[in-house]
């Protein structure tokens, strides 16, 4: 591509073309080639989609556009004009037919204003994506937990939007729009010039003479200053701040993320310098074009300016090899169906490394909370904490010059009463501790917060990001909540172990600490978020080319991939289903539970829910999870079986057709909880719901957002419905201890003990034996079901 280029250019400044800019078509030539290479270098290998990759790949759409509007007004030119310029402020070269071009532009001086209001859009729309690429990194680096995908769909409002208000604005003023000191068309280089009076046909010799008279204004073209320099020179600035800022920033961190910040210090540098290189030297290529006397030496420089403006596309594809491998693209990989998918990462790396960077910074913190919480008096409900970056000294002979080195500060929120907490469900400080020791699994959540959560390393802890808001109401209801949970330990809320807060790279990250529901070596084979609202609630179905599990086999797949290992289940027809998190209108079974245990359940939640409605809470939802068993039939026991019942009985011999089924699979395990028990009934939460029934129009009573009591009264009347006990709740049941019930009709049967007999609904008997995994109930909470 740089022989390319260096031909491209001496035909663009050398050649000439009758009433033609041969800078702008050899520089548009050589965009179009570099589009088409990034464009097929994007679609042809799977891991150039990884970030920062498409905010390049739609800079480049938007710079192949600029391409496609050059070209086309050369094209229009000679097609319908004879060559000649299509100015809007004089006569020479418009107007030459009152037809419209193909029935698709219109004709005369009315097509320059066409022209100009593509430049216009086309240009801007591409330094856009400029300045979104360094806000992502700002973005990034603010917030480490910020989502990618939905910052993308701002970008793409911001980056096509404002181009197209801009150039609607430009077509729409009158004498804005005409024709350019770029001949072409784009803002009007001679807006408010006085001309002689010429026919209606001229030669190209009249429009250089009101060129010549009009030097000047060509110099003042404010309407350019106002709709593109000012705008870019804005961007550039912006763009040097951030890379500044980002060095700054980045300087100092864990050793094992060294080499992601360099690599981003390192992008951001070359991003800025090679966009601000480039718009450098076509002003100065511009400026020393206008101060040169008019000549063959002129118009060359003029014509280096036209090619420089039209070669951008040439600016992408340095940009995208610097940050990629350089790799010829793979034709055959875009005729070819391939029968692998490749599974993309397309958040920024640096947000995986700076979050690695806030797991260590809040384990670390957590623990010395923990530690330092023994020795805080009783009336203190904040314990704040200096936590030294990796690799400072501690020492205790440290001077007073090393505490800048304490540049991370921890807050404890609340100890006293998330110790109660702990303490009550035997969850010492040892324990605790050597949990959070090492962390696993961090993801973002599935659910509409978009929350950021991490796991401890045996799994039986989470550490969730919270809003500041939420954060604030547990602090305020710390006590109570506390209080609640240490009195009812059958309750089914969620167990929150800590609230704390970071101050890290500029802002506030707060954090609780929870149990996780799920904690258990059972492998949860369905899930669901039950509130008991019915608007919007079906679970929505991964992304394509996602890394998934299969509900029915446990095996991990690519969703939606032709590959024949990433479809066929070995349990299921019709191959792989993930294992999503489903809602309300996706549960069509009631739960499976003894009576007793139903209603106890049942009075539990009930209970739960009035809590939370006293606190001011809605927006809650009881999480389900199925654990299902597989039972193995002994068929020749059964058929020995109904052999004998046969002859006693003298009924007549069924037909050859029926058939003993060598499983039998249903749930046999349900873990449950009420989680998100932090949401109240906020002006965010009234605006949402206003909007959505006067402008979606559904369903008010449908929908989550509503006021605390009306949620709890549809929730309870949701947990009868699934629990099955909406006949008896009426009455006054004998009150037992959930757990208590719980244990009681725990009816766990071991691989290894002698096979039992299952009625089924038919009448008959069935000899089934257990294969499914089946651990005992040691350190289950009230929340776990055992069928």
């Amino acid at each position: 591509m740089a022989l390319a280029a260096i031909g491209c250019f001496i035909l663009g400044v050398f050649v000439k073309y009758r009433n033609l800019s041969s800078g702008i078509i050899w520089g548009s030539v050589l965009s179009a080639l570099s589009v088409v290479t990034v464009l097929l270098s994007y679609a042809s290998d799977p891991l150039s989609r990884q970030h920062p990759n498409p905010l390049v790949f739609w800079r480049t759409i938007a710079d192949g556009f600029f391409v496609v509007r050059l070209l086309s007004e050369q094209f229009v030119r000679c097609m319908k004009y004879q060559c000649s310029p299509l100015c809007a402020t004089f006569n020479c070269g418009c107007a030459y037919t009152s037809d419209a071009i193909m029935g698709l532009l219109p004709a005369g001086k009315d097509t320059c204003i066409f022209f100009s209001g593509a430049f216009q859009f086309s240009l801007l729309a591409s330094e856009c994506w400029f300045l979104c690429m360094t806000l992502n990194l700002f973005l990034s680096l603010t917030n480490p937990f910020t989502d990618f995908k939905r910052n993308t769909r701002f970008f793409h409002l911001f980056s096509w939007g404002v181009p197209l208000a801009s150039a609607i604005l430009l077509m729409s003023v009158k004498n804005f729009a005409g024709y350019s000191d770029f001949d072409t068309c784009w803002t009007n280089a001679l807006r408010g010039a006085t001309f002689p009076r010429l026919t209606d046909t001229c030669v190209n010799e009249s429009r250089t003479f009101i060129l010549k008279d009009k030097t000047g204004s060509l110099q003042a073209n404010y309407i350019s200053w106002g709709f593109f320099y000012v705008p870019m020179l804005l961007f550039i600035v912006v763009g040097l701040v951030v890379w500044v800022w980002t060095y700054n920033r980045l300087r100092e961190g864990l050793p094992e993320t060294y080499g992601v910040r360099k690599q981003s210090i390192d992008r951001a540098r070359f991003l800025v310098v090679a966009v601000s290189t480039y718009w450098t030297i076509i002003f100065a290529v511009y400026a020393t074009s206008l101060s040169l006397p008019d000549g063959d030496t002129k118009q060359r420089w003029k014509e280096v300016v036209n090619f420089l403006m039209a070669s951008k596309g040439y600016v992408d594809l340095v940009i995208w090899f610097h940050l990629n491998d350089f790799r010829v693209p793979k034709l055959s990989a875009l005729c070819s169906k391939s029968d692998q998918t490749v599974d993309i990462d397309l958040n920024p790396q640096v947000n995986a490394a700076l979050r690695r960077e806030v797991l260590f910074y809040t384990t670390s913190g957590i623990i010395q909370a923990v530690q330092q919480a023994e020795t805080l008096p009783d009336h203190e409900h904040v314990q704040h904490l200096a936590l030294r970056p990796q690799g400072a000294s501690s020492s205790p002979n440290d001077d007073d010059s090393s505490a800048k080195h304490y540049t991370k500060t921890f807050h404890d929120y609340e100890p006293h009463a998330f110790r109660r907490i702990r303490q009550r469900f035997n969850v010492d400080n040892i324990r605790y501790l050597k949990s959070l020791s090492s962390t696993a699994k961090e993801r973002l959540s599935e659910g509409a917060s978009g929350a950021f959560m991490f796991f401890s390393g045996d799994g039986s802890l989470i550490v969730k990001s919270t809003s500041a808001d939420e954060c604030k109401f547990l602090r305020e209801i710390a006590d109570a909540y506390a209080t609640y949970m240490c009195q009812h330990p059958s309750t089914l809320l969620t167990r929150f172990y800590g609230c704390h807060c970071l101050e890290l790279y500029g802002q506030q990250f707060s954090f609780v600490v929870m149990a996780n529901l799920f904690a258990t070596p059972q492998v949860i084979h369905t899930r669901f978020d039950i509130k008991g609202s019915w608007v919007n609630r079906k679970g929505g179905l991964p992304k394509r080319g996602k890394k998934v599990t299969c509900r029915h086999c446990n095996r991990k797949y690519v969703y939606q991939s032709t590959a024949k290992d990433d479809f066929n289940c070995d349990v299921r027809l019709g191959g792989h289903e993930p294992n999503v998190v489903l809602k309300d209108s996706d549960l069509t079974q009631k739960l499976k539970l003894d009576t007793a245990v139903a209603v106890a359940l049942y009075r539990q939640l009930e209970a739960d829910s009035d809590v939370l409605c006293g606190l001011g809470i809605m927006d809650y939802s009881l999480l389900l999870g199925v654990h299902d068993v597989e039972f193995k039939v002994d068929a020749a026991a059964a058929a020995e079986e109904e052999e004998a019942m046969l002859a006693m009985s003298a009924r007549p011999r069924p037909r050859a057709g029926k058939r003993v089924a060598n499983t039998v699979v249903g749930p046999a395990y349900y873990h449950l909880g009420v989680i998100d028990i932090l949401q109240t009934w906020t002006l965010q939460k009234r605006m949402e719901r206003f909007f959505k029934i006067n402008l979606r129009r559904v369903d008010g009573d449908g929908l989550s957002a509503i006021a605390p009591d009306k949620y709890k009264k549809r929730f309870q009347a949701k947990m009868a419905e699934i629990l099955n006990v909406g006949h008896l709740i009426g009455t006054a049941p004998q009150q037992r201890d959930l757990y208590t019930a719980v244990q009681s009709s725990q009816m766990d049967v071991e691989a290894s003990e002698v096979s039992g007999v299952v009625t089924d609904v038919h009448g008959g008997s069935g000899y089934l034996a257990h294969t499914g995994a089946n651990p005992r109930g040691e350190g289950y909470t009230s929340g776990h079901i055992h069928l």
